[in-house]
């Protein structure tokens, strides 16, 4: 349903509610708020009863790293029926959340999860140590208890 609003001396002073079904009698038009989505029903048709369609502004193109978009709405008591966008700078605190963020949905989607992370690390090592290569008792003993963890929890 389209927003709609009644506008009593140039003011909101209602908006529309819940549509109805009809019939959509124009003189009884404003207990049915669904009138303002009946083909053929002009806005000019709708003034003459003090009812106006909410129109908004395409939402503005931001950088989403240094900017958010605030919605500048109809209110009830106000004199527009016209929603505009405000463009906002991210303060320094949003900013930083927003890199993370990115940072990490990029993490998860090309690197994966910490788990798979750790899990190829630990791989690695085992490979280097079944290669030869020596390994610190603490490093060895983590190996060692990993691989039995991974032995007695396999994946199907």
């Amino acid at each position: 349903m389209t927003k709609a609003a009644i506008m009593e001396g140039g003011v909101i002073t209602r908006w529309f509610g819940r549509p109805t079904d009809g019939p959509y009698l124009f003189n009884n038009a404003r207990q049915h708020p669904s009138i303002v989505d009946v083909p053929g029903v002009t806005d000019e048709a709708l003034a003459e009863i003090n009812i106006y369609r909410i129109t908004r502004d395409p939402a503005p193109v931001i950088d989403p790293l240094t900017q958010r978009r605030e919605l500048v709405p109809a209110v009830i008591g106000g004199s527009t029926t016209h929603e505009t966008w405000s463009v906002v700078p991210l303060t320094l605190p949003e900013q930083t959340e927003e890199v993370q963020a990115n940072r990490r949905g990029a993490y998860l989607q090309d690197v994966g999860t910490f788990g798979d992370q750790f899990d190829a690390i630990l791989k690695q090592f085992n490979q280097l140590r079944l290669d030869g290569t020596p390994m610190i008792q603490e490093m060895d003993d983590k190996l060692t208890a990993w691989l039995a963890v991974k032995a007695e929890n396999p994946l199907p």
